[in-house]
Order: structure tokens, then sequence, then C-alpha cells
């Protein structure tokens, strides 16, 4: 049932240079004129200040003196009555503002000690300003009726936020379902989505994304390390050095004969081939030895590797567990002030007693007939009873929920401490092997630190000794032919080393295809993470197209811009009220427009809330086009008449 406020009468006093003016429009809607300063303006500002303490833009310590001469005027009594018809039961209220004056002791000047505020209510007195307050607050609460008595008041005083929400009050939310539903591109969102909400999986996605990321920026220093790693093989070619070595084993041999040939005797001949063999085990020890050292540092080189991939992936995991359990802590603790606040309320109810005072009348200080006073204490016992019996179950329903938050965080607790302990594990073992690494690389064998090679030599030089006793007349074309052979092994060698090099280039570049193998595989997973956050920006998009039709359907005129598309981060939440141009109503929109959106959106608003109260309409004579209400108005214009005059509208 609608509930009707009408102002009756409004009578200032003293206030703000009005000295005295009475307004009586018997609930019709009326018209001020007056030109600038004779105090329209200060006629919504004494009604709001009766009701509130505050003007009509809201602010508190407005002052209400009047002023002569840059002076105030002392010793007056500043004053506002109001005679207000709702549901055509009349109020009166009225607020007095004094100076107050104490006696200076042993003196019979009066000093000034601050100002006064007395109340009264239907004319009776009342020194407590709780009562008005709470007389005034029975009628409507504050907030709600000045968005319903100044149509400036929901755009211009109400944050955004505040705008927001009411406006998802008046018009409802939109469900999930019903979005998914409606849009062939949202398919399977919901599946995706699970136990979590669209935020909370963008967020999600931006922490494995982030993950991946880094993983994908440690990838190509990894390849380029390995690729760094392999020999330069521009300058080879690997059919020319097989070819080379066999050429030069044959010239080998051709020396060899001829060195035979040249030296006297089967001993000299014995002990110069027991050297070529030694010196050939000598050459397949020390490509074993350069074989086998790479061999170790390329196998760490990859368990490193892969334990750096893994710490990530772990880590990634206890970071996302740490979210979900920060969010389920605020939770708990969220549930844990309402079921406290419930607790206070119930106990606040229980112990409230009925007030004997409003067994008399207000007026004639007669008491009520018996069945009135007890038809009183009863209903003020059922309204206790039910109030207590609602908080009591509200209470219950906030342990079962604390309960379930509680198991949840204990659950996730542990799955903490196991994920934290598992990356401990894999951060130890990562360091493990890296130390290994080092180790490996700083203990690389020297071919004549081994203890085969060295005995090898000395067989070598004993060898060298007896065939040089041997053979002094022979001496100078030996050495000769031997200098000759000893440059085709070391060029031999050389080939060996060159042709070894091909080897280890395929290791790393088998090496280098696993590392590619894990980018792509990562590049898939962020690909399938920008789906889901595409998926879920044109799911806020639909949701914000068929929010925003469903509010504006509510109004006849005003629109709403509750949303924003950023250049960067996606789409921002706002509120804005606009016409079917987009002008915004804080930034471009002319005054006599303002206060027609404003009028139309406290038509909505009254029907919300169920209330009809006086409009005030200040600078009406910038509004030009007709607006229908249902509600009383007292519109303000600016005119040149040096007093203020009042006609019926």
């Amino acid at each position: 049932m609608m509930k009707n406020i009408k102002l009756l009468e409004l009578e200032l006093k003293n206030f703000k240079g009005v000295r005295d003016f009475k307004l009586v429009t018997n609930g019709n809607n009326v018209d001020v004129f007056g030109k600038n300063g004779t105090g329209k303006t200060s006629v919504f500002d004494a009604f709001t200040w009766l009701l509130f303490d505050k003007d009509s833009k809201n602010k508190k310590d407005a002052g209400i003196k009047t002023i002569e001469n840059e002076e105030e005027l002392h010793g007056l009594e500043h004053s506002v009555m109001a005679l207000l018809s709702i549901d055509g039961e009349e109020l009166r209220l009225k607020k007095i503002y004094t100076e107050k004056y104490t006696m200076k002791r042993g003196t019979t000047d009066q000093e000034f000690n601050g100002h006064e505020t007395s109340y009264e209510i239907n004319e009776v007195p009342t020194s407590r300003k709780k009562d008005f307050v709470d007389r005034v607050a029975s009628i409507i609460d504050e907030t709600t009726f000045k968005m319903l008595t100044n149509p400036l008041y929901f755009n211009e005083n109400l944050k955004w936020q505040e705008r927001r929400q009411i406006l998802l009050d008046i018009a409802g939310d939109v469900d999930d379902s019903d979005v998914v539903d409606s849009n062939a591109k949202l398919a399977g969102l919901l599946d995706i989505l699970g136990s979590h909400s669209v935020e909370e999986k963008r967020k999600q996605n931006s922490a494995q994304k982030s993950k991946i990321n880094e993983n994908l920026k440690m990838l190509p220093g990894l390849i380029n390390e390995v690729d760094r790693g392999k020999p330069d093989l521009s300058a080879l070619d690997k059919e020319d050095i097989s070819s080379e070595i066999a050429f030069l084993t044959q010239e080998k041999n051709k020396k060899e004969s001829q060195l035979a040939d040249v030296r006297n005797g089967g001993l000299i001949s014995e002990l110069r081939n027991k050297k070529l063999t030694i010196e050939n085990e000598l050459m397949e020890l020390d490509n074993k030895t350069r074989s086998a050292n790479y061999e170790l540092i390329s196998e760490k080189q990859n368990e490193v590797s892969q334990q750096k991939i893994a710490v990530s992936s772990v880590s990634n995991i206890v970071d996302m567990a740490k979210s979900q359990f920060k969010i389920d802590q605020n939770q708990h603790e969220k549930l844990e002030k309402q079921k406290e606040e419930k607790i206070k309320e119930y106990f606040a109810s229980v112990e409230q007693t009925f007030d004997e005072h409003r067994l008399t009348c207000p007026t004639c200080n007669q008491s009520f007939p018996e069945a009135q006073k007890e038809e009183l204490i009863a209903k003020f016992n059922q309204e206790k009873a039910d109030r207590s019996e609602k908080l009591m179950e509200e209470g219950k329903r906030l342990t079962n929920e604390l309960d379930f938050v509680a198991e949840s965080i204990e659950s996730k607790t542990q799955e903490l401490l196991e994920q934290e302990e598992e990356l401990l594990n894999a951060s130890a073992l990562l360091v493990s092997l890296e130390n290994e690494l080092e180790k490996i690389k700083a203990r690389q064998t020297n071919i004549t630190d081994n203890v085969e090679y060295q005995e090898l030599q000395k067989e070598i030089a004993v060898i060298e000794k007896q065939i040089e006793s041997d053979n002094h007349s022979t001496t100078g074309r030996e050495a000769e032919i031997q200098a000759e052979i000893n440059k085709i092994s070391e060029e031999i060698q050389k080939c060996q080393r060159d042709l070894m090099k091909f080897d280890l280039t395929i290791s790393a570049d088998a090496r280098i295809e696993e590392l590619r193998t894990d980018e792509k595989k990562y590049k898939q997973q962020y690909a399938e993470l920008e789906k889901v956050d595409f998926m879920t920006e044109e799911f806020i998009r639909t949701k914000v197209s068929m929010l925003t039709e469903k509010i504006n359907s509510k109004f006849k005129l005003a629109r709403f811009k509750l949303f924003d598309t950023q250049i960067n981060t996606g789409i921002k939440e706002i509120c804005e009220t606009i016409d079917n141009d987009g002008v915004l109503f804080n930034v471009s929109m002319n005054t006599g427009k303002k206060t027609i959106f404003g009028l139309d959106i406290i038509a909505t608003l009254s029907e919300f809330y169920g209330v009809n109260a006086p409009v005030f309409l200040d600078n009406s004579e910038s509004v030009t086009e007709p607006f229908d209400t249902d509600c009383q108005t007292i519109r303000l214009f600016a005119r040149n008449e040096p007093e203020l005059r009042v006609e019926e509208a």
C-alpha cells in the first residue's frame, strides 16, 4: 500500500535571512516566486534542516542565522515548523535554535555559551533530540526521503556504488544461467566455472597465465644456453672430414712402412709397432674422456631444466591454493561477525521490556482503556517473540554456514601444507641438482691426470729410449720420417675431434627440440585460458546488456550506463545516468533536463519504496517541458519580485 506524505504548511522564522514566512499548501502543488536572494532555496533548506539537521544540498553545518552588514544577528530565536499529512493523519514538527547565555559569577553580565536546540512534536515540547529523530525516522528513513523529495539527490549526492545497488534492488539481478542460455558463444561456460564465480575464474586464469608466461620467458634462455653450447659446424663438413681421416690414415701407413724399411733388425720394428699400438690406445682414451665429460654435463643440465619447470608448476598450485584458502578465511570472518551481530540483536530483543508510557495518551495524559492496554502489551509481546524466533533461526543458519566453511578451511589447510611440503622438496631437489652440475663442471676429467694415460706415456718413453739406443745409424732419417708421422697423427686427431662435434650437436638439437615441445605445450595451455577469458568477457558483456535493458525498462526517460569498456582492463562497473543520446547527467545535462530526469527517477523510486513525498523543485524556471507526477510538488521560480509569493499550481 502506497504511503502518501503531504506538506500542508511550512513556517520559517529568522531562518537564513527569512524573517517570517509561512508556506500554506493544504497538500496541493504550489509555486513559490521571488528574485534571487529572497529565500526560495532557504524554504527547501528549512524543510531538510527541520527533519535532518542538513540543508537541501546535504551539508551538515550550513549556517541558519540571519546576517546583516556581514555579521550574525544575536538574541533571535530561529525556528522552522512543518505540518505534514501522512496518509491523512496530521503531524506537526517544530525545531527551535537559540543562543545560550550564562550569568558570570559575581556580576550582572551575561556571557555567550553556545547554542541549544529544542523540539516540538504535535506542539508538545521535548528536550530529547532522540525522541524527535525517532519520530521523523518512523515516517521514512533519511536517505530514502531525500531521494524522494529532491530530484537531484540520487545523482548528485549518492555514490555511484549506492545508485547502482538501488537500481539492482529495483529491477532485480540477472541469473547467470539465463545469460548463458541467451548467447550461443557461452555454451559450456557454467561447466567451466564449476563452483567458481566469473570473477573468481578470471582471477584464477590470470594467475595461471602469469605462471605460464614465466615458464615461456624462461624457455628461450634455456634453449639459448643449450644452443650456445653447441660446437660451431659452419666451416665443417662431415663427409669431407671422414674422407680426410681415411686419406691421412693411408698416408700415415705409408710413412710407417718407410720408417720400417729404414730401421735395422726386427727388434726396432717390433718396438715401433708396440709404440704405435700404445699411441692408438692413448688417442682412444682421450676421445672417450672428452665424450664422457660432455655426456655427464648434458645429462645433469637436462635434469636441472626439468626440475625448474617442476618447481614452477608446484609453485603455481600453491599460489592458487593460498588464494582459495584466503577466500574461505574471509568468508569465515564475515560469517562470524554476522553471527555475533545476530546474538547481540537476540539478547537485546529478549531484554526489551514494554514501555509503560505507551499505555497513556501522549496528548491528554490519560490512561487508555484496559482492553486497549492489553492489546498494546499483547502486540508488543508477539512482535518481540516473532523477532526473537527469527533471530534464533538466522543464528542457526549462520552456525551451519560457519561449520561448513570451517570444514573447508581445515581441508584446504591440510592440502596447502602438503602442497607447500611438495614445493619445499622440489626446490631442495633443484638446489641439489644445481650443486651436482657445478661439481661435475668443476671436476671435468683432464686426460693428463688419468692414471692409465700416464702409464701409457711412461711405456712410450721407455720404448723410445730403447729404439734410440739401438738405432744410432738411422737416427737422422728415422727422426725425419717420425716427425712426418707425428704431424699426420696430430691432423688425424684434430679431424676426429671435429667429427665428434657432429655427435654433440645431435644431442644438443634433441634437447632443444624437447624444450620447444614444452614451449608449444605452454602456448596451447595459454590459448585455452585465453579462450575461457574470452567467454567470461562475452558473459559480462551479455549480462551488461540484459541488466541495462531490464533496469532502463523501469524508467520513462532516464537511462543508465552500468558498465564501461576499458582498453586494457576489460569491463569496469560504473553507474551513470544518461539520456538516449548518451549525454551524462553529471557532466553535460542542463538544469531543466536534470530536473525532469530527477522526477522520472523519483516516480520509479516512489513506486518501489511505496511512498509519495513532497518534491521541491529549485530553479523551476529552467524546466520547459511538463512531466506528470503523483507526488506533491513545490516549485521554486526565480522571478523579479521583491518578496516571496506563493500561488497554487
